[in-house]
């Protein structure tokens, strides 16, 4: 039997559809490029609000594109402050400037239209370290929750968020604290210190926080704002949101370390030691 014999068939047969189609697809490469490009933010904030979904929390800025580049705002810690303009914010700054370890970064959102600043806050606000933003009134009541959203999203550079009202004071270990219980335990995610108001909270024998019995004086990593734990406006937002990161089994310390001084209340016997306390 004769060996099979097969017709070669020309180049030219197949060279026409395959370059039409090489170059159908470059084409939508380049459409789909330029989509992505054009509406990032958009995208950005679609995936921002599935992940808040997914975890219960209401996204509460809108218009506000996330993680714009801004190497200035590259810091350890980046301390969040709402603020209605209020005269007591001046203490507020100070007790940053006191830190005994130069690694933070502030960013203050205020609340509507700046009231009059006095001579020192317009000092205070042209210092590299703090950035102020204003945003249209966000409400009377529970505003707050809006304004640290905002105030997060601004930053791109920092380790860590921590969170300071217009009207309490930090004391000047408070990031050397921080970094000492990021050594201390190197997975921790999120750090509570103790807060004087003037009760000490959590109180020396409460082994986990609890509704009424913590506050604003927690720090958390930034990634977890990334991956959609963000304040949901509350009378409670700040225990929600620790409840939240809790249930979603995120490394936890309860420091021994009062560091946060509601309206300046400090602890009257400085003397007293508290347990640190390790959650999930």
């Amino acid at each position: 039997m004769p060996p099979t014999r097969y017709t070669a068939i020309p180049t030219s047969t197949f060279a026409a559809p395959v370059s039409r189609l090489m170059v159908n697809l470059m084409v939508l490469t380049v459409l789909g490029l330029s989509y992505l490009l054009w509406n990032h933010d958009k995208i950005q904030n679609i995936i921002v609000e599935i992940k808040q979904h997914n975890l219960g929390v209401v996204k509460t800025i809108e218009g506000c594109p996330l993680h714009q580049p801004d190497d200035a705002n590259s810091s350890f810690v980046t301390f969040i402050i709402p603020s209605k303009g209020r005269d007591s914010i001046d203490r507020t700054v100070h007790s940053l400037f006191n830190q005994t370890r130069n690694l933070w970064k502030a960013v203050i959102v205020f609340d509507g239209e700046q009231r009059q600043i006095t001579s020192a806050k317009a000092g205070y606000l042209s210092d590299p370290r703090i950035t102020p933003y204003t945003i249209p009134k966000a409400g009377k009541a529970n505003f707050a929750a809006t304004l640290r959203n905002y105030g997060m999203s601004r930053v791109t550079r920092s380790e860590w968020f921590a969170f300071v009202d217009d009207d309490d004071i930090l004391s000047p270990e408070y990031v050397s604290r921080l970094l000492e219980e990021t050594q201390i335990n190197t997975l921790v995610e999120t750090v509570i210190f103790r807060m004087s108001e003037p009760r000490v909270l959590p109180p020396r024998n409460h082994v986990m926080f609890q509704l009424g019995q913590v506050g604003i004086s927690f720090a958390i990593k930034r990634y977890l704002f990334e991956d959609g734990f963000w304040f949901k406006p509350s009378e409670i937002e700040d225990f929600n949101l620790l409840k939240c990161i809790f249930d979603f089994n995120k490394k936890m310390v309860i420091s021994p370390y009062v560091t946060y001084y509601v309206k300046g209340w400090r602890p009257g016997d400085l003397s007293v030691e508290y347990p640190r306390i390790n959650l999930n």
